[in-house]
């Protein structure tokens, strides 16, 4: 933005940025009613996707989690015999942190 904050917009560009920081439905900011988010990609875009990539880090984030929640858990269990607060955070914590839940 060539405006100061707090000011008036100083060019178009400007009134467009501020349209689109108050979340003004995309079809004021873009007047063509059929395509309201802009136009479509080329035909012949390169589309690289990394969800396989994603999907094995996720996998592995959450076997950890499992993995380290249940060895403490056992730990505390088995070894200590106490079982304190901490230990019940741990649960709501582990599965909360799981983004496919």
């Amino acid at each position: 933005m060539s405006a100061l904050l707090g000011q008036a917009p100083l060019n178009q560009n400007d009134i467009y940025i501020l349209k689109g920081l108050y979340i003004i439905s995309p079809s004021a900011v873009n007047p063509n009613k059929s395509q309201p988010l802009g136009t479509p990609a080329p035909p012949d875009a390169p589309h690289d996707s990394h969800s396989k990539s994603l999907i094995i880090g996720e996998s592995f984030a959450i076997l950890f989690v499992i993995f380290f929640t249940l060895a403490r858990l056992y730990a505390r269990r088995f070894r200590s015999h106490y079982w304190g607060a901490d230990d019940w955070v741990i649960i709501p914590g582990a599965v909360s942190s799981e983004p496919f839940w």
